[in-house]
């Protein structure tokens, strides 16, 4: 016979079969992690977001990728990039649980804000969420997509016009009578130039000193960035963007003149791809301190980043790290003949790496 004690009992079963239905921890298919951008298409360098959700049973926790210099790195990809995404910050946070729709699931979502120097296609690397529950822990990832890059130059200036033809004016007198004046001035110097040459010719001058040698590429570059380092205000919180275009400005007129490169109409990327190709080789730890030195660069310029003084001495130090290896690893540029004279013959001046102006 059922009675109120058999009806507490019921009760009491169900409730226990709830809760541990609840707290059961979720299989690995039930934690998905999925990433968008919400744009259709992204310009170089502007700043965009990457939202990132985590799915997982509320017993767990989750760990998302930090951007402290020492986080680790997984499958290849640094903390600091996702696949051809520079992350700049994480702009923002938020989690909750789905309440009785979903009983015992939560979300984690982490905004990042993103920018990316790709040409044409960005692709987005797949980004890892760490699960941990009683000691244990699992990875899921993001898929990976990619995010299309509008180009820099504009539809309308993408294709070249030909020239206007010239247009016609009629010619006045007024131009013949002006040149024949000038004609005639001309021709009056030249007789009174004639009547007061004098009556022997004088002795000819002594050969006039040598110019002076044509200055090496390295040993200009050098004392340019010593002048930017002693003129730039390091104390100035706006100092990143006028002192890192003029450091490239610098270092692409150095590959221009020593490395024969057409710098100022390349991109980073290509510039970087030329040097590798130099014949002979560059130390790969020279192409590598200029591709470090260009690729922060772009951040301060187009990203709107802001490099502490420390970084744009680093990027100096690169910069001079660089013209060394690259001097030392082409043929020294040959010296310029020494004047001819009867006495001692002054020094040639050969190519050196000395840093003294």
């Amino acid at each position: 016979m059922f009675t109120s004690r058999h009806a507490l009992w019921s009760t009491c079963g169900a409730a226990l079969l709830l809760g541990f239905c609840l707290f059961l921890p979720a299989p690995a298919d039930a934690q998905r992690v999925w990433a968008s951008t919400g744009v259709d298409s992204v310009a170089v360098g502007e700043p965009f977001t990457l939202t990132v959700v985590a799915e997982y049973n509320m017993v767990m926790d989750a760990t998302f990728p930090a951007l402290d210099a020492e986080a680790d790195t997984r499958a290849g990809e640094s903390a600091h990039q996702f696949g051809d995404l520079e992350v700049l910050r994480v702009r923002q946070q938020s989690g909750g649980y789905f309440g009785t729709d979903r009983p015992g699931v939560r979300a984690d979502t982490v905004v990042y804000e993103v920018t990316t120097f790709a040409l044409d296609t960005a692709r987005v690397a797949p980004v890892p969420v760490t699960f941990s529950s009683a000691g244990a822990t699992a990875t899921q990832a993001s898929s990976s997509f990619f995010v299309p890059v509008r180009s820099v130059v504009k539809e309308e200036t993408a294709g070249l016009r030909g020239l206007a033809p010239l247009a016609e004016f009629p010619r006045g007198w007024g131009l013949y009578v002006l040149l024949a004046l000038l004609a005639l001035g001309v021709l009056g110097a030249a007789w009174y130039a004639w009547q007061r040459r004098p009556d022997e010719e004088p002795e000819p001058a002594p050969d006039a000193a040598a110019a002076a040698p044509p200055v090496p590429p390295a040993v200009r570059t050098r004392r340019r960035l010593r002048r930017l380092e002693h003129t730039t205000d390091w104390n100035d919180p706006t100092y990143a963007k006028p002192f890192f275009t003029a450091l490239v400005a610098i270092l692409r007129l150095y590959l221009n003149r020593r490395l024969d490169l057409p710098a100022a109409e390349r991109t980073t990327r290509e510039l970087v791809q030329a040097c590798w190709a130099v014949d002979p080789p560059l130390p790969s730890t020279a192409v590598e301190s200029l591709q470090s030195v260009l690729q922060i660069a772009d951040l301060a310029k187009f990203a709107d980043a802001v490099p502490g003084p420390a970084a744009g001495r680093e990027a100096l130090q690169e910069a001079h790290a660089f013209i060394d290896a690259v001097e030392d690893t082409l043929p020294s540029l040959p010296s310029p003949p020494a004047p001819s004279s009867e006495g001692a013959s002054a020094p040639a001046r050969s190519a050196s790496r000395s840093y003294t102006p």
